[in-house]
């Protein structure tokens, strides 16, 4: 009862203890020495989105495999600086559309082919600084795929192609390939002037070839910082041209970390 008593009280105030055999009210040195010794998380390699600054000619996009939308939505919107994002791509969803995942002032995109159901499908929001002018949904069964082109309605009106993907680990990576083919012929059909290209790839960045095959289109690949608990950068953000910051913040709910980039336009 004493020990009940000591680890779940949030204050000492009014607490008395009376009739216990002290002698049962001891710690462990050795939990205390492990204490003591456990290594530190590295979180200086990690960002937060609390203090990016972002001017009239930019925009923050998020990319995250939420690993569900339903368990997880809430968690996702609590983390600070959250509210500071345009775009955000979530991948493996695992949402229908009777989930209640909205948010105000933001518009969800998402995709519906019987393909990617064992898979979790894709969800993209934007909020009131983009016009949605062509969304196509590119899922096959051995990945999925939304296509997004959009305008930024503080700036010029450029458009902007957006790709938000999701690879599974049983499917090969020359596969996304031929997609990236057809990425840049939209870039050119479109007319966009800026191409983005994010999600989970489960491809480590330090080691497949997909980042290879995209820089011989001239798309860099954003993220250097670990995006998964196990230290793996499978989560990747490619672009064309224009980007001020990008980085990891961790989170505490998905095997994932969140990833996000500051675009210029």
């Amino acid at each position: 009862m004493a020990y009940v008593a000591l680890s779940r009280v949030k204050t000492l105030n009014g607490l008395f203890l009376k009739d216990f055999d002290e002698s049962a009210m001891y710690s462990d040195t050795a939990v205390q020495d492990t204490l003591e010794n456990m290594a530190t998380f590295p979180m200086g390699q990690f960002s937060t989105l609390s203090n990016l600054e972002i001017s009239d000619s930019q925009f923050l996009l998020l990319q995250l495999n939420i690993q569900s939308v339903s368990a997880h939505f809430e968690d996702l919107q609590k983390i600070t600086g959250f509210d500071k994002s345009s775009i955000i791509l979530l991948q493996e969803t695992f949402d229908t559309l009777s989930d209640h995942i909205w948010m105000e002032s933001y518009i969800v995109y998402r995709t519906s082919s019987s393909f990617s159901k064992n898979r979790g499908l894709l969800s993209l929001f934007k909020n009131s600084d983009f016009d949605v002018l062509f969304t196509e949904d590119r899922t096959t069964i051995q990945y999925d795929c939304h296509v997004v082109v959009c305008q930024f309605k503080k700036t010029l009106k450029k458009n902007i192609l957006i790709v938000n993907m999701y690879k599974p680990p049983s499917t090969s990576e020359s596969v996304l390939q031929i997609e990236v083919g057809h990425i840049v012929d939209l870039k050119e059909k479109l007319d966009c002037k800026k191409v983005i290209v994010a999600g989970d790839f489960n491809v480590d960045a330090a080691k497949g070839n997909i980042v290879s095959a995209f820089q011989q289109l001239g798309y860099q690949q954003l993220i250097r910082q670990s995006t998964t608990k196990n230290g793996t950068i499978i989560d990747h953000v490619y672009t064309d041209s224009g980007v001020s910051k990008c980085g990891v913040a961790v989170t505490y709910f998905s095997y994932h970390n969140l990833s996000f980039a500051v675009f210029d336009i």
